[in-house]
Formats: C-alpha cells, structure tokens, sequence
C-alpha cells in the first residue's frame, strides 16, 4: 500500500471517528494497523467504548512495535485501572513514567496528538492504583510526589485529593476525542495538483519563425550569413592557424591611418619580420598599393651580408622585437 493510500484511510477513519461512526472507523484503521500511532487511535477507540479489554490488546501491540510509546504505556495503565487490574495499571504507570527521563512535560502536539502528558499525572495515577490496591502509605507518598510537580492549574485537584485521602477521586486519561492526526500539510498535498496546465501544440506558419534559440528569430539570411562563417579548430595546429591570421590582420591598417600618418595615398602599410629567430626579429614598414600587392623590394628578398639585417630599400627598419621567452 502506498504511503498517499494510507494517508486517505487514516483521513477517512478519523472523518467516520470524529462522527461518532466507531464501527467504520475500526474497520479502516484496520487496514493500516501496521503503525504505534494507528493502533494507539484503535485502543482509543475501545476505551470510549468500554471495551478495556480490547484497548488494553492494542495499547500492548502498539507498545511491541514503539517500546518507548510513553502515552501508550499511560492509558494501557488507565484501562487496566478502570476494569479493577490495579496491579498490572501500578506496573504500566511506573514504565510510563520511567520514560520522562526527569524531566515533567512530554508534548506530542508535534507527533499529531493534541495534548501533553505530565509526569505529575503518572504519578497521581499510580499513587490512585496503589491506594486501591490495598498500600495506602505507598499510594500517599506518589501524591505527595505528584503534588510537588505540578505543572499547571488543572492540578489542584492533587491538593484536594490528598486532603481527603483519595476517597471517591478517579484517575488522569487523555480526554475523549483525542487521537493521532496526520500533519495538516500532508493531507493537503493528497489531491492532484496541475500547476503547468495542460500543454497547446502551437504551429508556425510563417517560414521566419521556425527557429528558436536564445536568441530569438532571425531571418533565413542572417542565418546563411553565419552558416558562412569560417570556423577555428580545436586543434592545437587550428589554434596556432588563428593566432597567427589574427596577427596579420592587425598588421594591415586601413587606408585612413595610413593617410593619417603621412604616407603615400592609397598605399597600406604592411610589416615584414627580418628574422625567424626571436631574439633577431626586427619588424619592416613597407607600403603597397594594396594587402595583396606588397613592393618590388619586399617581394625580392636579397640575401644581407654577414652580421647585417634584411631590409629592403623602401622599408623602414623598426626596432628589435623582444621575445616572450627572454622577458
């Protein structure tokens, strides 16, 4: 069974419960009798009823599956109490209380039962038990006890029932109704919800809408255009391809620097490297009528003399170009 069935069961048995329809609310919680909290909600049920017997059956198996089920332990002590098993109520009372750990309050609002249990209440109820069991001085001193741990106003009535010895006072219980509940939230995330809706096919019927991208539509020739493009490789071969054209490409100013500077109108200024040793490399300023024309004296490389740089007559030499490797 899945956990979002076991939800609506539970949800369901409590509806038929807080109905006062106990038979239906036995038979669903059945379904899930599987967990401390449920079975707990079915012995609650059989004590409303007075049916202590059958209550006492599940407080015990609720008790099997969570040791440490404290309100448990308590109300098995209330309805072994009230058929007269003040023994085994004594017995149930002293567990339950052994599970405060000192301390007085045990709150199982947060677990889904909508009330505490104080210790001061155990031990009232046990002082009841062994009272009626025949062993007043004992059951005198759990009342002193529980009249020093009171916790609240509703426990006056220890102070009353130790003035009159007792006498015609019944014991602390969890009150008629109270029962686990699922957490608010969970029941409200039972029911299907569509938060996207329901999803619409939408067809493009003009051409320039068939592409989607980050960038929106573009036009089939803007498209084309970037098809057209030359793309760099991931090689490290492409890499030094790409460097190396981009280096040229800032080596060719355009014709407005070139007038800009004095040269010869209609010229570009191309540079030309003397040397491929770095540490020897000067750069040449040549002018041709275009990038793809360089000079006569540029395209005759003469051999220098010993010593001497290459450098043809119309250019101009520049300074020595420091490597990267000697900086």
């Amino acid at each position: 069974m899945s956990l979002k069935h076991e939800l609506q069961v539970w949800v369901s048995a409590l509806e038929a419960f807080d109905a006062g329809c106990y038979d239906a609310a036995v038979t669903q919680f059945e379904e899930i009798a599987y967990y401390s909290k449920i079975l707990f909600n079915l012995a609650m049920i059989h004590a409303i009823r007075g049916q202590h017997e059958r209550a006492i059956a599940d407080f015990a198996r609720s008790i099997a599956l969570d040791p440490f089920f404290a309100v448990a332990h308590f109300q098995l002590g209330v309805s072994a109490f009230l058929i007269g098993q003040f023994v085994e109520a004594k017995k149930s009372f002293d567990r339950a209380l052994a599970l405060f750990r000192e301390n007085h309050t045990i709150d199982y609002r947060q677990l889904g039962l909508d009330h505490r249990l104080f210790s001061c209440e155990v031990k009232f109820n046990r002082g009841l038990s062994q009272i009626y069991a025949g062993k007043l001085d004992l059951g005198m001193q759990d009342l002193l006890s529980a009249q020093a741990d009171k916790q609240s106003s509703v426990h006056d009535v220890i102070d009353e029932a130790i003035s009159d010895q007792a006498l015609g006072y019944t014991i602390f219980s969890v009150p008629v109704g109270v029962v686990f509940r699922p957490q608010p939230y969970k029941v409200e995330n039972l029911e299907t919800r569509d938060y996207l809706g329901k999803a619409r096919v939408v067809a493009a019927t003009d051409p320039s809408d068939l592409f989607a991208g980050f960038a929106g539509a573009r036009p089939p020739s803007e498209r084309a255009e970037a098809d057209r493009q030359p793309t760099r490789s991931n090689t490290s071969a492409g890499r030094l391809q790409g460097s190396q054209a981009t280096r040229m490409d800032e080596q060719q100013p355009s014709f407005k620097r070139a007038a800009a500077r004095g040269e010869k109108p209609g010229s570009v200024a191309q540079f030309y490297f003397t040397s491929t040793n770095p540490t020897e490399r000067r750069i040449l300023l040549c002018h041709a009528e275009s990038p793809d024309d360089p000079p006569a004296a540029a395209r005759s490389r003469t051999t220098p003399a010993a010593g001497q740089p290459w450098a043809p007559p119309s250019c101009q030499l520049g300074a020595p170009l420091r490597s990267s490797r000697s900086e």
